[in-house]
């Protein structure tokens, strides 16, 4: 058992506005070790704002476990919310928060409807160029913690780290220090879990799949303004992988140059292409994507050794319509 307190800045224009701050409160729950070693024991999102009817709220919050195993919950975790300084009266009624909530979540389903929907359009399309495009390694929806499909996209988010990380150099050393951990899960191929965890997850328990490496690189990668892009494809041996292509262009006339990033090494290499020997281990580039975009690759062959990474060559790479995804 622990008892603490944490305190959030509002950012509100003015209190009245604040219930229509949508971000919830997501809850991370470790255990550290003798060791200080990190286990995450559960988490859950909050919807909080419920304490602006009388500033005060107590809860009971059901948490569940990663893996995508959300069925049951792994324990439960008292919270009492309290906002400071103290409102001598309601800040809005519950039928209002009740019906600001309803109407985030509605928009919320109409916007996945309208993404699922051109999705299935633009795969089917995707697989009418060629019939081999079925077995390449374009990924557009991926599982969140509260096992959740949506789209690889929303896990981008960019991330300023102020003075904590001068560089893009030293936001590279600073994830790949983060402990490689694959997330497993009973049963599937492999046992190896679909789940992505959200980034607070991975910083606070400081470990994570490959595909967390990769999306916290890109996110911190375009805080620095770089063209930041995570790729999926697999490595020379065939292995399933994911790690980050930097675009940048020096000539309009020109192709960009390409930089790929390891997260979980730290390591960059500049693509060469042609029949020059790579220098990195990808074998493959099945699509890459950030925040904004994203792209499948629909060249002939999709090595990586033989891609072109102009995006905005459409007989190289199809796009997702960036519309959908903002």
């Amino acid at each position: 058992a622990f008892d603490d307190g944490i305190l959030f800045q509002m950012n509100a224009s003015d209190r009245a506005s604040l219930k229509t701050l949508h971000d919830q409160l997501h809850i991370v729950v470790v255990q550290h070790s003798s060791e200080d070693n990190v286990t995450v024991l559960g988490t859950q999102k909050v919807e909080w704002r419920k304490v602006l009817l009388t500033g005060i709220l107590s809860m009971v919050v059901e948490l569940s476990g990663l893996g995508g195993d959300t069925s049951m919950p792994v324990g439960a975790l008292g919270l009492q919310l309290e906002l400071l300084p103290r409102p001598p009266s309601a800040l809005c009624s519950e039928e209002q928060v009740r019906s600001q909530v309803k109407s985030e979540k509605d928009a919320e389903g109409e916007t996945d409807r309208r993404f699922f929907a051109a999705a299935k359009t633009w795969w089917k399309d995707f697989l009418q160029i060629r019939p081999e495009h079925s077995g390449r390694a374009v990924k557009i929806f991926a599982r969140t913690e509260t096992d959740v499909s949506t789209p690889v996209c929303s896990f981008i988010q960019p991330l300023e780290a102020g003075r904590s990380l001068r560089s893009a150099g030293e936001a590279a050393r600073f994830v790949s220090l983060i402990e490689f951990e694959r997330l497993q899960t009973l049963g599937g191929t492999g046992g190896r879990s679909e789940v992505w965890a959200d980034l607070h997850t991975v910083l606070v328990s400081r470990k994570g799949d490959v595909e967390e490496h990769a999306v916290l690189l890109c996110s911190l990668l375009l805080g620095f303004r770089l063209d930041a892009y995570c790729a999926i494809g697999s490595t020379l041996s065939g292995e399933a992988h994911m790690w980050v292509v930097t675009l940048e262009r020096h000539d309009p006339a020109l192709p960009p140059s390409v930089t790929f990033w390891e997260s979980l090494t730290g390591s960059r290499y500049l693509h060469k292409g042609g029949d020059s020997a790579p220098s990195h281990k990808y074998g493959r580039v099945g699509c890459i994507f950030n925040h904004q975009a994203f792209f499948a690759n629909i060249q002939a062959d999709d090595s990586v050794r033989g891609a072109t990474f102009d995006l905005d060559n459409f007989s190289y790479w199809k796009a997702l319509d960036p519309a959908l995804i903002a």
